[in-house]
């Protein structure tokens, strides 16, 4: 039986020597090879289906940079981008496709994420929940393609 298994590894081994891996890590089509320096982050929002209407919020999606070894810093906004006057109707989900950090670079020692905010004005009306958990850390140990799913601020 050792044999066997200890025979089996090095078949395996042989094969992903002699491929270069598995087929899911080589760049398609669909997919183009990213640098590794990139600080973009593509990603979806959500408003459900049973919420309620909405007109003219604006989207603010916001991408953090910070440094995780200082206490008590502050993140800083690494890029910004803003989506106005949006609509959204009861009865049929709404999907806004974003992507920021587009022609940044991350930096070494430093980690991110991402902030999806919905404003009517000045007042905060909706925030985006992260579907990979957490604050929604992006880039590095985090993804690079992220969703969001609306959830409306308590009154």
């Amino acid at each position: 039986m050792r044999r066997f298994f200890a025979c089996l590894f090095i078949a395996l081994f042989v094969n992903l020597t002699v491929s270069g891996g598995f087929a899911a890590d080589k760049p398609t089509a669909e997919a183009p090879e990213r640098a590794a320096d990139s600080a973009r982050v593509d990603g979806t929002f959500t408003i459900p289906a049973d919420h309620a209407d909405i007109q003219g919020m604006t989207l603010k999606v916001i991408l953090y940079e910070y440094d995780p070894f200082l206490a008590d810093a502050a993140a800083k906004p690494l890029d910004t981008l803003e989506l106005p006057k949006l609509a959204h109707k009861k009865g049929k989900a709404t999907k806004l496709k974003f992507t920021v950090g587009k022609n940044k670079k991350v930096s070494s020692r430093r980690q991110y994420y991402v902030s999806v905010r919905g404003y009517r004005g000045k007042e905060y009306v909706y925030y985006g929940k992260p579907s990979h958990g957490g604050i929604g850390k992006v880039l590095g140990d985090g993804p690079v393609e992220v969703k969001y799913v609306g959830k409306r601020m308590k009154p």
